[in-house]
Order: C-alpha cells, then sequence, then structure tokens
C-alpha cells in the first residue's frame, strides 16, 4: 500500500491534502517544522505529525526513511513577502530545502513526489496573455519572475527536472493559479490575501473598500481543489509532463467576487475600485489541458462556489474572522 508523506500537510492547502488522503483511508506522515495541529485537530488521530526542517538533510532522510514513504507531497515554503525581505532564507528553504528532499527521496527509492509550485513562476503574462484578452498562459511560455519566491520556485522546479533526468524518480511540480482559504490573511497579508479580507470581512459583517483593481480578471481556485490536483497528481498512473497548471481555466474579477460574497451575506458592504490592479499581484488566467488531459482535474470556476466552500470550511474548523 502507498504510503504518504505530505510536508506542510499542517498548513492552509496542506490540510486539505492531509484530509483528502485520510477519507481515502490512508494514514499520512504530515511534517513540518512547527508540527502544529490546528487546522487537523479533528484527523489528528488518523495522520503522524513529525517535526522537521527541510533544510536538515538529515532529519529529511530520517523520516522518510523511517516511515517508508512511497509518494510524497511538498508544500512547505518560506512565504514570498518573508522571501523578499530575507532572500537568503527564502533561497535556503525553497530551493536547498527541495534538494535535500529529492536526494531523500531519491536515496530511499520514493516512487512519486509533486512540487508545489506557484502563478509567480511565470511573473508578467506577456502579450496577449494580460489583459484585456487575458489568453490561458500555458506551462512552455518561458518564465520571468521578479520576485525571490517567484525565482526560488523556478529553481525548485529545474532541480525537480534535472533528478528525474538524472536518477529516473518520478518529479512533478505544480504551478498554482491565485489560492484562496481561510488562514491567509494573517499567514499572507497585501495583495495576497484580498479574496480572504473579502469573504471575512462579509462574514463579519464589516465595510472592506478596495481602491482600485476591481476590472482585472485572475484565475482563482479554493484550496481543496488545489489540494484534489495534488492528490491527483499523486495517484495518476503516469505522468506525462514535469510540470502542470493547476487552477480554473478562467478568471474572475475582484468585483465579481465580492457580489459573491454579499450574496451569502446580504446586508454585507464590499467597495471595489473600478480599473487595472496596480497592488503588484499577478492576473492572468492559467491553461489546465495538461492537467485535465492527465489526470482529470477541473476545478469550478465560479465565485460562489469559493465562497461557500471558503465559508464551509470556517465552520468545521470553528474558526472566526480575522479581520
Amino acid at each position: 500500500m502507498s504510503k504518504y508523506l505530505v510536508i506542510g500537510g499542517n498548513g492552509i492547502i496542506g490540510h486539505f491534502v492531509t484530509r483528502r488522503l485520510v477519507a481515502q483511508g490512508h494514514r499520512p506522515v504530515v511534517m513540518s517544522r512547527a508540527a502544529d495541529p490546528a487546522l487537523i485537530r479533528d484527523i489528528r488521530d488518523k495522520c503522524d505529525l513529525v517535526a522537521g526542517d527541510v533544510t536538515d538533510p538529515a532529519v529529511t532522510d530520517h523520516v522518510v526513511r523511517a516511515h517508508g514513504i512511497t509518494h510524497l507531497a511538498h508544500l512547505g515554503a518560506v512565504l514570498p513577502s518573508a522571501a523578499e525581505e530575507d532572500p537568503a532564507l527564502g533561497i535556503r528553504i525553497n530551493v536547498e530545502g527541495v534538494a535535500n528532499i529529492l536526494s531523500a527521496s531519491v536515496k530511499n527509492k520514493v516512487s512519486r513526489v509533486i512540487l508545489a509550485s506557484s502563478k509567480g513562476a511565470y511573473g508578467r503574462p506577456p502579450g496577449r496573455h494580460a489583459g484585456p484578452e487575458y489568453l490561458p498562459m500555458p506551462e512552455d511560455i518561458r518564465p520571468y519572475p521578479f520576485t525571490v519566491y517567484g525565482i526560488a520556485k523556478v529553481a525548485a522546479e529545474q532541480l525537480g527536472t534535472w533528478y528525474m533526468k538524472k536518477h529516473g524518480i518520478e518529479v512533478a511540480s505544480l504551478r498554482f493559479a491565485t489560492t484562496v482559504g481561510p488562514g491567509k490573511i494573517s499567514r499572507h497579508g497585501g495583495h495576497f490575501s484580498r479574496s480572504s479580507l473579502i469573504v471575512e470581512s462579509a462574514m463579519a459583517g464589516k465595510l472592506l473598500t478596495v481602491d482600485e483593481g476591481g476590472d482585472s480578471r485572475s484565475d482563482t481556485i479554493y484550496n481543496d481543489d488545489a489540494a484534489r490536483g495534488i492528490v491527483s497528481a499523486l495517484q495518476a498512473t503516469t505522468l506525462k509532463y514535469d510540470l502542470y497548471n493547476i487552477g480554473t481555466g478562467s478568471g474572475i474579477t475582484l468585483k465579481e467576487y465580492a457580489a459573491a460574497a454579499m450574496r451569502a451575506f446580504p446586508g454585507s458592504k464590499i467597495v471595489i475600485g473600478d480599473g487595472e490592479d496596480r497592488s503588484g499581484a499577478q492576473n492572468f488566467v492559467m491553461d489546465i489541458s495538461r492537467a485535465k488531459e492527465n489526470f482529470g482535474f477541473t476545478a469550478d470556476p465560479s465565485p460562489d462556489h469559493i465562497v461557500k466552500s471558503y465559508v464551509d470550511t470556517m465552520k468545521l474548523l470553528g474558526l472566526k474572522p480575522e479581520v
């Protein structure tokens, strides 16, 4: 039987991966630096939670070997804002850490490794892939990342491909669209958490005003749908590519998202300004043809689905709005 290790499996996307594996009858190993059980407390007895730092190769090797890991999903990372403030830390964890994971996987004969990447790897969308056309971005567009986080993600992707070619281990990187879910406000902040601010402000009945950017479109996916993409890639019969986009294949605007939040919470008021987004966020749509064709992945693009899923998760975890 397959044995799964989910690094970062107690995080804001990772806990959904852990939940999906538990629901299938697996007992996944969840590794993180803090080993905080908060987001998986209701399934804590159905997984093995261990503390470990991916920058320590001995620890990574021990966890993989001791638990007989056959399949590994890596979601641990230094977040974008922290990587910008401390590039050395961002590279050490987001690149060197990946090398340690891949080395341990080769040494211990792990069958498949899935690396969580990001749309940040692309940089700015070129030509007609930007607004107002928003033609979906395919994986073979050359990346031009403009942040330390994006640079590290591209490096990690290429490391995965190198290990696959050099050592024969099966590795694939998944570039996620804009992800939405509880926990992002406190962990990310800034323009990275605007979608969360919209939902949680509506839940709390607090006025939220975003001055501009309401007409820009961004491929937006709920965290549990992204997790389903990870599990699908982990369990696919074969992987035809080393890189996949995981999104919805369409874009929504902040105005559309705010309207969905206000429908869910009548009486709430979210005001989104007109025009293009100049916050620094990357607004584009992702081509998900590879994921759809290889392992049948699709995701509901509707803002109403995202808002409902968000609220359902808040209730499940007993969370209160962070606004």
